[in-house]
């Protein structure tokens, strides 16, 4: 046992009571330091059940929200379950009037939200617009887990849904299709499984639709037909399958339609040909099938923003006239292939196949017809408009009154079993094939009346034997020449003399009363320039030629359009001209901004090696396009794919012994 003496006990008591003072003289100084803030963190919320701008229900819902999303360690918390007053807390938006006023918004983006979302929002009744997004990089916020609550549905005045960039699992609750006014259903880049419920059709009132980057499956529900406001539809980047069903041609308000990195099948239904306020459509990386309908191949090349590339080896789109719209080699990223056909059988053997269907389609500008429907887009020929077939046979070729343009096709006379032709009241023009005359021997009913007025049956011996009134319905002509056809061009040159351009060709026919336009290309799209008369005399053909005005620098793209009296028109092969004051020349990427690939061309007027390289914006090399010697003043053509970098701001230079010159490129996805 040890035992202290007094003075010991002394002087324990005196160093215990010297600290004491010490702290507590500390602790004054701190309170009369800082008494402002003290005060004002020490302020505790005051409960639901006595704040008073809302509802104690719905004042209770966004406590729960706070809890169930980890609130505490919310990046910014903006005096959510601190100030009594719940229509200050950030992100909480009230509706305007007496109190307790009801909650409105809830509007939370960036802000490290974890935890679940719990089913208690459904009571705030009168909430029109729940956003809980994450944009930053992936990994960088904390997210949202867990499956999305049933109970959301009861939310009748929702019009806005917008829970992205999070870690939700589980299926699109199928009692969300109850919504009563929702617009915008927005639930990208999750980790949603299952399928879009069958019934997502009852909501009517949808105006977007995004369900991009998740784990969905199965095929589009059929009811989505009924979603006749969907301004919006995305579903890209998921393991959709199935064919796209053609009940999305009829979503009439349908702007955007992105349907990129699925599993996607067979053909493009023709359907999607007839939005008419479509102006982006993305179906890249799926494994869709055969050439697109005709429809669909006009409106992917006339609006702004497509991408059709990445398909199965099945895909293609034909090299056909009617296509190739200002010249462009692609359409949707998808080169125009020689050897792409709508059509993978014939008729009966030894008769007329199908490659001659689609001749009589594009000579006479099937894309503009009133009624194409099957036409190059159903697989049997003999269910296509206009058309009757008998053991294989087309017998009956038929379309009145349809909008057909242009120069009869001689391939009309291939269908050596036709029994009936009408072609009356179109557009067509031009002499009569003498293979067309002929079916007047071999058909039981022709009729080519009632069109334009220059479709005429030459004065000709050949058409004479045939018989000497009228075939067809139509009178030989004596002013009608079987010569009308525009032949073709033989070349098309350029000259310089003395700094001035001039345009040379001949044609292979000499056209009376017919004439040459010169068109130039810029920006993708050609414009007239100039004009050339075509002498009156059928002599041999001589040599034309237009002198261009000043070029500026840079590669610049004609062609010449013959026109003849009859109607009849023909274009030349298109020709590049080189305008420089340097010794080289970069052009400007085209398109740009780009969805898909860009096409660069360069030239150089002195033998020397070159490099041409892609930067990001911070200056760092991403690739090398080219590299080498290249042929003087030869134009190179490079294409770089959008595909292989991500969306932003890119620099491409082109460096050479002598030189140095860059241009930018913008990509968009």
């Amino acid at each position: 046992m040890q035992v202290f003496s007094s003075t010991q006990t002394l002087h324990v008591q005196i160093t215990y009571h010297g600290r004491f003072l010490s702290l507590l003289c500390l602790l004054l100084f701190s309170l009369l330091s800082f008494p402002t803030q003290t005060v004002a963190q020490v302020t505790p919320f005051p409960g639901c059940d006595v704040q008073t701008q809302i509802p104690e229900e719905e004042c209770n819902a966004l406590r729960i929200f706070f809890e169930r999303t980890n609130g505490e360690f919310w990046l910014n918390r903006g005096g959510w379950m601190r100030a009594g007053q719940a229509c200050e807390w950030m992100g909480v938006v009230c509706e305007t009037g007496p109190w307790p006023r009801n909650v409105r918004k809830i509007i939370l983006i960036d802000n490290d939200i974890a935890g679940t979302i719990p089913g208690e929002l459904s009571f705030l009744t009168e909430l029109e617009e729940l956003v809980i997004e994450n944009t930053a990089t992936a990994g960088y916020f904390n997210v949202v887990g867990g499956f999305l609550p049933d109970g959301l549905k009861d939310l009748d005045n929702l019009k806005i849904l917008r829970i992205r960039g999070h870690e939700i699992t589980g299926p699109v609750p199928s009692e969300w299709t109850k919504f009563k006014n929702l617009e915008i259903l927005d639930l990208g880049n999750n980790m949603l499984t299952g399928r879009i419920p069958d019934a997502i059709g009852n909501i009517t009132s949808l105006k977007e639709i995004d369900l991009s980057s998740n784990q969905l499956i199965g095929t589009i529900p059929q009811s989505i037909s009924n979603l006749t406001n969907l301004e919006n539809l995305n579903l890209g980047s998921n393991d959709f399958f199935g064919e796209i069903p053609p009940q999305i041609g009829q979503l009439s308000e349908l702007s955007i339609l992105d349907l990129r990195e699925n599993n996607f099948t067979g053909p493009i239904p023709s359907s999607l040909g007839t939005l008419p306020k479509l102006i982006s459509l993305t179906l890249r990386d799926n494994e869709l099938s055969g050439p697109p309908p005709p429809s669909v191949i006009k409106l992917a090349s006339e609006i702004s923003i497509c991408s059709m590339t990445e398909q199965s080896t099945q895909f293609c789109i034909p090299d056909a006239p009617i296509y190739r719209i200002d010249g462009q080699d692609n359409i949707c990223g998808v080169p125009l292939d020689a050897t792409c056909s709508f059509c993978s059988s014939t008729l009966t053997a030894g008769h007329a196949s199908c490659g001659t269907l689609e001749s009589i389609f594009y000579k006479t500008e099937g894309i503009n017809w009133a009624d194409q429907s099957g036409w190059l887009s159903a697989p049997d020929p003999c269910s296509w408009h206009g058309l009757e077939c008998t053991d294989g046979q087309v017998t009956t070729l038929s379309l009145p009154d349809n909008n057909l343009n242009g120069d009869i096709p001689e391939e009309i006379g291939n269908l050596t079993g036709l029994d009936t032709l009408n072609l009356s009241g179109n557009a067509l023009a031009g002499p009569i094939p003498l293979s067309v005359a002929l079916l007047q021997n071999s058909t039981n009913s022709c009729n080519l009346a009632s069109n334009d007025a220059s479709l005429c049956i030459p004065d000709d011996p050949d058409y004479a034997a045939i018989t000497t009134d009228a075939i067809c319905g139509l009178p030989l002509t004596f002013s009608c020449s079987s010569a009308g056809s525009p032949g073709s061009f033989s070349s098309i040159e350029s000259h310089i003399s003395n700094g001035i351009n001039q345009l040379t060709w001949r044609a292979t026919r000499r056209i009376p009363d017919a004439y040459f336009e010169v068109e130039r290309k810029e920006n993708g799209v050609y414009t007239v320039i100039g004009r050339v008369e075509s002498p009156h005399t059928p002599d041999d053909p001589q040599l034309y030629s237009y002198t261009l005005p000043e070029l500026r620098s840079g590669i610049h793209t004609f062609r010449v359009h013959l026109t003849t009296s009859t109607g009849a028109s023909l274009y030349s092969a298109e020709i590049d001209i080189i305008s420089s004051g340097n010794n080289y020349l970069l052009e400007p990427p085209y398109p740009n901004p780009t969805v898909g690939p860009a096409t660069l061309r360069f030239v150089i007027e002195e033998q020397q090696p070159v490099q041409l390289t892609l930067y990001d914006i911070t200056g760092r090399e991403l690739k090398v396009l080219y590299s080498g010697n290249p042929e003087v003043n030869l134009i190179q053509e490079i294409t770089i794919q959008a595909g292989d970098v991500a969306s932003g701001i890119y620099f491409v230079r082109l460096e050479g012994d002598s030189f140095s010159t860059s241009q930018t490129l913008f990509i968009q996805k």
